[in-house]
């Protein structure tokens, strides 16, 4: 041990050097783990996002990427506002007390997605 005032002298006991790297974790997660953590994360976000995977032709999605840079959106939000615009048109020209307006809203879950 060396006194306060001595600036020259250095430590006979240092503390022992951190490994190089980020320290271990105890438990660590498998990449699987991981992964379903961040799908599980992603779901529940408040904004209710869902995940879309479909196979488009090159000219829709060509089409798409024109649009989206046009408009100064990324492909996900023009494939959004192309989807929310055309249900708007559709729901302008449907009447609350109308039965197309109830098939609209109420689809039958056994009827098949296309």
């Amino acid at each position: 041990m060396r006194q306060p005032e001595d600036t020259k002298t250095l430590e006979l006991l240092s503390e022992p050097k951190r490994g190089r790297g980020r320290p271990r974790v105890e438990n660590p997660m498998t990449p699987a783990e991981r992964q379903r953590r961040s799908r599980r994360m992603r779901r529940s976000g408040d904004d209710g996002e869902y995940s879309l995977s479909s196979m488009v032709s090159s000219d829709a999605f060509f089409a798409l990427s024109r649009l989206a840079a046009h408009f100064g959106l990324n492909r996900q939000q023009m494939l959004e506002n192309l989807i929310l615009d055309r249900q708007a048109f559709v729901l302008d020209r449907l009447k609350v007390d109308m039965p197309e307006w109830d098939a609209f809203f109420n689809r039958d879950k056994s009827q098949k997605l296309l």
